[in-house]
């Protein structure tokens, strides 16, 4: 079309690089142009995934708002942005991602031919400063209890992204301010809207806060104790919130590890990471020892209703840095 061959000229000059235009006639009389550009643009950027996250903010917002001058169109004078469409499905779901990390929102709908159009609006409080970005895919899994460097990470369900963070571990309203770029007014009303809509959090963070100052240790479900003398500690509540979950599962996984010794004495345990066990087994009973191990992983935890966690596995017969979930 001729906005993109007139498009790519126009950002081509703009940042200096040389390139080479060839405008041939076909038989049928079509014209056809040609772009041989000397720069470091490579084939596999084509395709959208995690090498985007290699460029700052600046560089990220443009990449969205010029999506929507080459496979989309720009609603003009509204907040709303504009459509992207693509047949490629990964193209549009990192487009959306990249979209929220630079301060908008996005949403992605599938037409009835298989393509994807990725909408994208304009937002004011809402920018997300990209420091240590990382991404980790959990297929098959759920992730109950994620812990991030800067205290926030992008939550996809359904189709839909939000931004959300840490404040079920108690980061107080200049913590959120700071690390959003928001006011503290505003931090606060969004801190507020959010244990309005999850009160049960709050309870339970000041149920833990009570029991700390008046006995000066709490107790998890397995009846382990934290202790926390040092009123003084300026991250004691942070602390005592995180203990709760944190030392549930693992002694949850050490539950599960002394079940695995005691019923299948052919199974290794090699080493545990954290909420995860390392284990090896004879490969000719693989699918034997694979169920016997998410079984025995998969323990009551006794609250009441009694609480499951899901347990999934990860393999390789070559070593542990190249497991592959099944």
């Amino acid at each position: 079309k001729q906005r993109k061959i007139n498009r790519l000229q126009e950002l081509l000059e703009d940042l200096d690089i040389y390139f080479k235009k060839t405008v041939v006639e076909e038989q049928d009389g079509q014209m056809v142009t040609s772009f041989f550009i000397y720069s470091g643009l490579k084939s596999y950027m084509k395709y959208f995934d995690k090498w985007l996250l290699n460029y700052n903010f600046e560089a990220l917002s443009s990449l969205v708002e010029e999506s929507l001058f080459w496979d989309g169109w720009v609603v003009k004078g509204s907040t709303q942005g504009g459509r992207y469409s693509t047949k490629i499905e990964s193209n549009a779901k990192w487009l959306q991602t990249i979209a929220h990390l630079v301060g908008k929102s996005s949403t992605i709908l599938k037409d009835s031919q298989g393509g994807f159009t990725v909408g994208i609006c304009s937002r004011q409080n809402s920018r997300v400063k990209l420091g240590n970005i990382k991404t980790v895919l959990h297929k098959g899994t759920e992730v109950y209890c994620p812990t991030t460097s800067t205290g926030y990470f992008l939550v996809k369900a359904k189709g839909l992204i939000s931004i959300t963070g840490n404040s079920n571990y108690g980061m107080g309203v200049n913590r959120l301010a700071q690390m959003s770029g928001l006011s503290i007014t505003l931090a606060k009303q969004l801190q507020d809207y959010y244990f309005q809509l999850n009160y049960e959090v709050k309870q339970w963070q000041d149920r833990v806060i009570l029991e700390i100052q008046t006995k000066g240790y709490i107790t998890n479900i397995f009846g382990r104790r934290g202790w926390y003398l040092n009123k003084n500690d300026p991250m004691l509540k942070n602390k005592a919130l995180s203990f709760i979950p944190q030392s549930t599962i693992a002694d949850l996984v050490n539950h599960a590890m002394a079940k695995i010794a005691k019923e299948l004495p052919e199974v290794t345990i090699s080493l545990q990471v954290h909420d995860s066990l390392v284990v090896q087994y004879p490969k000719e009973k693989a699918e034997h020892y694979r169920k016997e191990i998410v079984r025995c992983m998969e323990l009551d935890i006794p609250y009441e209703p009694i609480l499951k966690i899901p347990a999934d596995i990860q393999v390789s017969a070559r070593s542990y840095g190249d497991v592959r979930s099944l």
